[in-house]
């Protein structure tokens, strides 16, 4: 029997084992039975509420068709992987002075359920590198990650002038674009102190300390700003620039930008994952719309979300 198949199995066969030995058929997948005591088995005492067991159908659904779609693709996941996927989280629980034990007592869960989370977890992975295999990843693509990070990965030491606007007290928006028209053109034209007007002018918190920012990644700053601080020229003053906070005038004093060249390679494979996790959502919406499921009414029907497309078990309706 394939390693596949055989680690399936298993699961299956612990699932059941710890069910109370109720085989009740909760719902039907495919074929394949899913029963009162594996859906039981998840919960200590069992599903508390009508909305967790539909729930815990449902993950005990969509595993059940991951597990043939990857036998399908011809995806394995070996015992190997599963068990570097459990220490590596058991690690973390450590890593915060806890153990497994208390942390599954503490989320009202059974080692079946972490079993469970575990595998979809190692599939989804699995998954992600199959079809990366054969996904296509351009220049083009590639210049366009890196644009997209560009804010994250560089840096900028700056200041700023802000000239809010005030509901209450004023200025309205046309005032403040003035007066930043006129605080900048005093930078530009008369070569004033940047510092001194931003002690004078800022309505912002770093206003006395002569508008300094510091030095962070045009990323933490509102997204108008942070692209203003990349568009710049160093050492003289920009704008005025509007964001939701009012009219700025920015001084970029240093500016750190990686060059393309030197993260290709990592942006190749980061827009490489992307892709192949696009595909994998393709493959799954697919998968779970074209599985043959019934569910029993007691736990509810199984049918499509109208906000998301993705089928799902709804639970019954209140009496």
């Amino acid at each position: 029997m394939p390693r596949l198949v055989a680690l399936l199995a298993a699961l299956g066969l612990v699932l059941a084992a710890c069910g109370g030995g109720s085989s009740t058929v909760a719902a039907t997948v495919d074929g394949t039975d899913i029963t009162v005591g594996q859906l039981d088995a998840l919960r200590p005492g069992g599903t508390a509420s009508a909305q967790q067991a539909a729930n815990d159908l449902e993950l005990l659904i969509t595993t059940s068709i991951v597990r043939s779609g990857l036998d399908e693709l011809g995806v394995e996941i070996t015992d190997d992987a599963i068990a570097a996927a459990e220490d590596e989280f058991i690690a973390g629980v450590e890593a915060s002075g806890s153990t497994l034990e208390d942390f599954l007592a503490e989320n009202e869960v059974t080692e079946d359920l972490f079993d469970v989370a575990i595998f979809q977890q190692v599939a989804q992975e699995e998954l992600v590198e199959h079809f990366s295999e054969s996904v296509e990843v351009t220049a083009e693509d590639v210049e366009a990650q890196f644009n997209a990070e560009l804010q994250s990965r560089s840096e900028v030491c700056a200041a700023h002038i802000l000239i809010g606007v005030d509901p209450e007290n004023g200025p309205d928006a046309a005032e403040a674009q003035e007066i930043a028209e006129e605080v900048f053109a005093l930078t530009i034209e008369d070569g004033a102190d940047f510092a001194a007007l931003a002690q004078e002018y800022s309505t912002g918190p770093s206003g006395p300390d002569g508008g300094d920012l510091g030095c962070a990644p045009p990323a933490s700053y509102v997204p108008t700003f942070g692209q203003a601080t990349l568009d710049a020229e160093i050492g003289e003053p920009f704008g005025p620039v509007q964001t939701e906070f009012g009219w700025h005038i920015i001084l970029v004093n240093d500016r750190t930008v990686p060059e393309l060249a030197d993260l290709e390679a990592e942006l190749t494979d980061s827009v490489a994952t992307i892709k192949a996790s696009q595909e994998l959502t393709e493959w799954y919406t697919d998968a779970v719309a074209s599985a043959d499921v019934t569910v029993d009414e007691e736990f509810g029907t199984w049918a499509e979300d109208p906000t998301t497309g993705v089928f799902g078990v709804i639970p019954p309706a209140a009496s």
